[in-house]
């Protein structure tokens, strides 16, 4: 968490960073290091089958009814990607305050993908395999289509957007793309692993 923190507190182009959690303890660890921690989330927007979203629409609904406080956009920031730097941070706020972005809703960030979907296959009940995509058979991976994943670092929308559509991916969201180091997404041990390497050799450290 303080890794993700630091990041939006050294970007210096964030009004507000709001820390939403259910633990009275992570709540004081918050303001330590530099996060608002104006309400404590309800339990029942703190399970692990709890949608993303709910806990970011719940703190849109606190902020409005207790602060009269609705911000144009909303920047989600998952402590489960703690190597995002100051700079994206940066780079995606600038993003979303250029012209071009008129044209959006929202902006992700995004990789490419280790393995594209298009040599991917689902397993059917028989166990017989089949291709995810139904398309013509590509044989050379020049000949894959450009595809990203979601990394889950850092998503933006326009907060009466999000409202509406509870969603921060919709028909007018915007990419924005990151390398495999700063788009680790720490879900599993092994990822934790992954993360500690990095940490030890120096690969994911801001200047």
């Amino acid at each position: 968490m303080a890794w993700t923190v630091e990041a939006a507190v050294r970007s210096s182009c964030l009004d507000r960073i709001i820390l939403s959690t259910d633990d009275e303890e992570i709540a004081s660890v918050g303001k330590q290091i530099g996060c608002e921690v104006p309400f404590l989330r309800p339990a029942e927007l703190a399970k692990d089958e709890t949608p993303g979203i709910e806990p970011v629409l719940h703190a849109i609904k606190w902020l409005k009814e207790n602060e009269d406080y609705e911000p144009e956009f909303i920047m989600l920031l998952q402590p489960t990607s703690p190597f995002r730097t100051s700079e994206q941070i940066k780079e995606a706020v600038k993003l979303i305050q250029t012209r071009e972005f008129l044209l959006f809703d929202s902006l992700v960030s995004v990789v490419k993908p280790d393995h594209s979907p298009e040599w991917m296959f689902v397993e059917k009940k028989d166990g017989r395999i089949t291709p995810l995509l139904y398309s013509h058979q590509v044989n050379r991976r020049q000949e894959l289509s450009l595809t990203y994943a979601l990394n889950g670092a850092m998503y933006i929308a326009r907060t009466e957007t999000l409202i509406i559509e509870k969603s921060f991916v919709t028909e007018r969201t915007m990419a924005f793309q990151m390398d495999k180091i700063t788009s680790l997404d720490i879900d599993t041990m092994f990822d934790w692993k992954i993360a500690e390497c990095f940490v030890r050799n120096g690969l994911a450290l801001e200047e």
